[in-house]
């Protein structure tokens, strides 16, 4: 399991009432430490957007700024999120640090993004979009029908014949089909979108042409690309560099289906491939029996 810990950045708009709401998280773990406030919480009439955007330069500073030992705790230790703690006042509250295990393959983004969308998020702003991402839909399908429990593989490598490169997929199933399943996911961070973008634009084609190529008639491979929408560019991202993220992974696609793979952009079309998949896998309780 990964260990983390989170704070809670709470807003006290009336310090005689102390009725605090949470305006944003603080994650320290796998060696990186972050913050992400409610971009909504400084149009609320209760908030004097003066104070909120002072601590919005603070904690940026403090969080991602460089380190000043002789003023600050090391980062990575829990004293850190403890020392924040100390610098709030009476209107802006950092809570001492709670612990949280997450699955190793769960990223420091994705824990960050579901503890704000628990915690922070109003309930009617709770990403929509994030509910109707491809990837978002395909995870939350592989967990409730436990997937992985029933034989799906994680991050298999796959070695081809006559290859000594093996490609390293993002799910495999074998059960009288061999279907390889990659994906694009549109993250918080640009840089683990980009590189899940190039992995599959440096190699696809040709460990698709290996894959796909040496079809068994009988049980024929198959591969399919999971990818969410590119819909807005990056904090700082310039017009240029996202529109040439946008042309790579169309040039992925493309490739992908000029080699017989199956390109999956609809949450709906996601879902019947889940469907499918659950269909192939054996049950769980067969699994328990023969054990």
């Amino acid at each position: 399991m990964n260990e983390f810990r989170y704070s809670l950045i709470r807003f006290v708009p009336d310090p005689e009432r102390m009725e605090p709401f949470n305006v944003g998280i603080i994650l320290q773990g796998q060696g990186r430490l972050d913050f992400k406030l409610s971009p909504h919480a400084a149009k609320r009439k209760d908030v004097d957007t003066a104070i909120f955007q002072r601590w919005r330069s603070f904690l940026d500073e403090e969080i991602r700024g460089e380190d000043v030992p002789l003023l600050q705790p090391p980062k990575q230790s829990p004293r850190f999120l403890e020392f924040l703690s100390r610098a709030g006042d009476q209107t802006v509250i950092v809570s001492r640090p709670l612990y949280l295990s997450e699955r190793p393959e769960e990223s420091f983004e994705g824990v960050l993004q579901r503890l704000y969308d628990r915690l922070v998020a109003p309930p009617d702003q709770v990403s929509k979009e994030q509910i109707s991402r491809p990837t978002t839909t395909f995870r939350d399908m592989e967990a409730a029908r436990q997937f992985r429990k029933r034989g799906m593989r994680k991050h298999p490598y796959i070695t081809l014949p006559g290859e000594k490169r093996r490609w390293n997929a993002f799910r495999q199933v074998v059960n009288g089909q061999d279907i390889v399943v990659d994906k694009v996911e549109v993250s918080n961070s640009v840089g683990l979108t980009a590189d899940e973008i190039q992995k599959l634009s440096s190699g696809v084609g040709r460990f698709l042409d290996g894959f796909l190529g040496a079809s068994n008639p009988a049980h024929p491979p198959r591969y399919v690309l999971i990818a969410d929408e590119l819909r807005e560019k990056f904090t700082e991202q310039t017009d240029e560099d996202y529109q040439a993220m946008k042309d790579e992974l169309q040039g992925v696609l493309d490739v992908v289906q000029h080699y017989g793979g199956q390109v999956l952009r609809d949450p709906g079309e996601v879902r019947d491939f889940a469907e499918e998949v659950d269909s192939k896998l054996p049950k769980l309780e067969e699994l328990q029996k023969a054990g």
